[in-house]
């Protein structure tokens, strides 16, 4: 909201071109944000599903799926841009 009243306000087309990238920044984050937050809500309700059917076995899926995302960031390593960009400074 608020780069949008930036691009709104600025002077000339370097500017607004300044803000325009800002704000796409801040969709896209907005974005992430987002669906990890889907993704947590999914993981929520597909947990209670199964639990209300399987019991407390439920816990093998998420432990199963915590154990292959350690092997696999052991062999491709699952970095972030923010670990990046700290790794460079």
């Amino acid at each position: 909201m608020f780069h949008s009243y930036d691009v709104w306000r600025a002077t000339d087309s370097r500017q607004r071109e300044y803000f325009r990238g800002l704000r796409e920044n801040v969709v896209h984050q907005a974005l992430f944000f987002f669906s990890v937050w889907l993704v947590y809500l999914a993981g929520a309700v597909l947990g209670t599903g199964i639990y209300l059917k399987v019991g407390l076995r439920t816990m093998y899926v998420p432990a199963v799926l915590l154990a292959l995302t350690i092997i696999t960031d052991q062999f491709k390593p699952l970095s972030l841009q923010e670990e990046r960009d700290q790794s460079e400074r």
